[in-house]
């Protein structure tokens, strides 16, 4: 237990130097380029697809890079490290913890969806499904 508590630990201060930002395993497919060829079923528009597709599953870093592609928080991201630290705060009581509880709350807060009537998230980037979603659309 300790040596997992230790693991966790170390990976919530690397987020936390971050500051929350980090990739999405697909921030790539909300950029220009992809969405560009997402809704063209032509042979050049699939092979442009799977050629970024395939640098994303090799280099995702570099493709990031090349694509400047940001660092962002998520909003569901922010949740689950909201949960982690109520979770590490029950077994610590470490006042820390309350000070990074309150944090994420206000973000989450202030980052809401203002277009709906109740608190609301979605992706912090634009993102293909059957249809097209626009960042932040819960």
């Amino acid at each position: 237990m300790r040596d997992k508590l230790k693991i966790l630990k170390e990976l919530l201060r690397k987020i936390e130097n971050e500051n929350y930002n980090g990739y999405d395993p697909y921030d790539i497919k909300g950029t220009k380029l992809y969405s560009r060829n997402f809704y063209t079923n032509n042979f050049s528009a699939k092979v442009k697809r799977k050629i970024l597709d395939i640098i994303d599953i090799l280099a995702p870093k570099l493709a990031r890079k090349v694509m400047r592609i940001k660092k962002e928080k998520n909003a569901k991201a922010m949740g689950l490290f909201l949960m982690t630290y109520l979770n590490m705060y029950e077994v610590e009581h470490d006042q820390n913890y309350l000070r990074k509880i309150e944090y994420i709350t206000d973000w989450l807060i202030n980052n809401s969806n203002r277009n709906y009537k109740e608190l609301s998230w979605g992706y912090p980037f634009n993102w293909n499904s059957v249809i097209y979603i626009p960042k932040n659309t819960p």
